[in-house]
């Protein structure tokens, strides 16, 4: 079973989700089919907690796949999942954060999000506060049962946080050794709001290089392979993580994550190079 974490608003999240976005974007067609196998895949795999957002144009679809892996799994509810999604950028006027919920519920096929997500600060002159006032709104009317921001920093983490009344208990930002960042986390660990990490494995895949070698010398020292170190490096920080993988072995990895015995001082040699190295692949 994949472990949770209790969140600021009392819920319990999966602390590992799979996310429709990056190469899941758009998907129609062929490509829709794919995403929708993906989806029941990882459902099967244990990865009860979903990943979506209204900007990755493919809600409609990731409904029809989780309704469908339901009607195939009869022992399973609803209430066995934890459905997040997140506010597109044009949708951030507080009349359209509830009529782009509400789509995004006929969507998904659902009466509730477990954890709705501001997708991003950037964008839009809508004040920051007006926004979540109206997010605040969609939990007090039963429609998400927390809400939470995503690619915020601290800047307007604090906006929110001087006249919220719920307050955020997740930010999912891109974040691996790359974009180290050891105050974001700091603050965000202090004010009780969860990290979640999307392009965690950024390093191996987009930005191969600069870890290269010291990677190697750890898979050999650890006998594990480059994506667990840099997941571990993930769970050290204490940060959760959203994959997009359709491997199963990939899947698989995230039950022995914590099992690589990855030292605190190794942790370190990673965040130091990374530090020397800032590359970002998204916003």
């Amino acid at each position: 079973v994949m472990e949770a974490v209790t969140l600021s608003s009392g819920f319990k999240m999966p602390r590992h989700s799979w996310g429709m976005g990056t190469e899941w974007y758009g998907a129609t067609g062929e490509h829709a089919v794919q995403m929708k196998q993906s989806i029941k895949l990882a459902l099967d795999n244990g990865f009860f907690h979903l990943d979506s957002a209204q900007m990755y144009k493919n809600e409609a679809s990731s409904g029809e796949a989780i309704k469908e892996w339901l009607e195939a799994n009869p022992d399973k509810s609803r209430a066995d999942l934890f459905i997040t999604s997140k506010l597109g950028n044009t949708n951030k006027e507080p009349k359209k954060v509830r009529s782009s919920a509400e789509q995004t519920l006929r969507d998904l096929q659902t009466d509730y999000l477990d954890l709705f997500l501001i997708h991003s600060p950037f964008s839009s002159d809508i004040p920051i506060k007006e926004t979540w006032k109206a997010m605040e709104e969609l939990v007090n009317d039963g429609l998400v049962k927390s809400i939470g921001v995503s690619n915020f920093r601290e800047k307007e983490l604090n906006e929110i946080l001087s006249e919220c009344k719920i307050r955020p208990c997740v930010n999912q930002i891109e974040y691996h050794p790359f974009v180290y960042n050891p105050s974001l986390v700091e603050f965000c660990r202090e004010q009780k709001i969860f990290l979640m990490a999307y392009s965690g494995l950024a390093p191996i895949i987009h930005f191969k290089g600069p870890l290269d070698d010291l990677l190697s010398q750890l898979c050999e020292k650890y006998s594990t392979v480059p994506s667990k170190i840099l997941q571990k490096w993930l769970l050290i920080q204490d940060i959760g993580i959203v994959t997009t993988t359709s491997k199963k072995h990939r899947m698989d990895e995230f039950y022995t994550v914590v099992d690589v015995a990855l030292s605190e001082e190794d942790a370190a040699l990673i965040s130091g190079i990374g530090a020397n190295f800032p590359h970002r692949k998204y916003w």
